[in-house]
């Protein structure tokens, strides 16, 4: 294995700091946003924070440098979800694990990140981005969005290659995803006609009608399987929420329901949609999209894989997921990005959420060689 002398004490440190800071509402957002640009001022990275996206975003210019690397993480968690047994907002470490609310989900990505350009000495040039609103969507004209979404529809950012560090660790072994699924979230209303329950045939039942809508595109947009390195990966459908109706003898005039749709990478987003937009007008049901994120496939350099190995000492697995990350708008912006993080998948959004501390600095490795030998 590879050294790049990390330090083990101040990635520790930023991450006991980072989780004691709530991060689960934009009401919160301050006092993470200034100790994580304080952080990036005091290793030499100028910093500015874009109020609307609620984004970080340092940059290291080296003088004579043509190329451009990103790292970027997410510093807004879930809220709390039930079952902690201690209090998610004050960190411990127990047997190598630090436990707290965002250790894998992605504060453990942005000690890794802070701890690798602390030592780096770049070959490249650096810019790293911190955003919000990844956990905490921004309801913008009904819609929701990602901060880092919104960062890139207003900014230009240029980067030859970029890198997230959210969470890709299993049982231990950090992998690589070059891929994710793409998203839809909608709502489809339907209206009908009241009646009393005894003579249903004089009103239109809204709440048949939706669902006959929801199976016609469940039919017509097909369930097909994705294969990558040997692996089969299922599109999905999930409706989550379904209101309508008042009592059951009267035909109910209204239904609304909420769905998403995930679907694989070689699946256009404007295509989902409008395909989704035609049934419902079929159907007469109106839709609202309410969230959504394009798939992508991106390349790994076999250089980089290669230099994974050598740093931490096993070859990480190469995966996708049907997951979304921030780097599904990177790699829709242009920027070729792949994700590798410390953080255990199995604990994003569990109560006793952890992080191993070795998944950290073996990360921060992997991130502080590909700053100062490039890709």
């Amino acid at each position: 294995m590879i050294s790049e002398g990390i330090d083990k004490e101040y990635a520790e440190k930023i991450l006991f700091d980072l989780i004691r800071l709530p991060s689960f509402s934009e009401k919160q957002f301050g006092p993470i946003t200034e100790r994580i640009s304080s952080e990036l001022s005091k290793i030499g990275f100028s910093v500015e924070y874009d109020r609307e996206s609620a984004c970080i975003i340092g940059r290291k210019k080296i003088l004579g440098a043509s190329k451009t690397i990103l790292l970027s993480a997410h510093y807004d968690t879930v809220i709390p979800v039930e079952g902690w047994t201690k209090d998610p907002l004050s960190p411990r470490a127990i047997d190598g694990k630090v436990y707290g609310l965002g250790a894998s989900d992605c504060k453990g990505g942005i000690a890794s990140i802070l701890a690798a350009a602390k030592v780096s000495k770049p070959k490249n040039n650096i810019t790293i981005l911190i955003s919000g609103h990844e956990d905490v969507k921004k309801e913008i004209d009904g819609k929701l969005r990602s901060g880092i979404d919104i960062y890139l529809q207003n900014h230009k950012l240029k980067a030859n290659f970029g890198i997230v560090t959210e969470a890709t660790a299993k049982e231990g072994a950090i992998g690589i995803l070059t891929g994710h699924f793409g998203k839809v979230a909608v709502k489809i209303s339907a209206k009908g006609v009241a009646a009393h329950g005894a003579h249903p045939e004089q009103g239109v039942n809204a709440i048949e009608k939706l669902i006959e809508a929801y199976l016609n595109i469940k039919k017509e947009l097909q369930l097909e399987i994705f294969t990558f390195n040997g692996k089969e990966y299922r599109d999905t459908f999930n409706l989550g929420i379904i209101r309508g109706g008042e009592a059951i003898n009267i035909t109910p005039s209204n239904c609304t329901a909420e769905f998403e749709h995930r679907f694989h990478p070689k699946k256009n987003l404007e295509d989902v949609k409008e395909r989704i937009k035609q049934i419902c007008n079929r159907s007469r049901v109106n839709t609202n999209i309410l969230f959504e994120f394009p798939p992508f496939i991106a390349e790994c350099p076999n250089n980089f894989k290669e230099a994974c190995a050598r740093i931490i000492g096993y070859l990480p697995e190469t995966r996708i997921t049907r997951g979304g990350t921030d780097a599904n708008f990177l790699n829709a912006h242009g920027i070729q990005t792949i994700v590798i993080g410390p953080g255990e998948t199995k604990t994003i959004h569990a109560p006793n959420e952890y992080v191993e501390i070795d998944r950290i600095i073996e990360c921060a490795k992997i991130l502080s060689h590909t700053i100062q030998r490039g890709i």
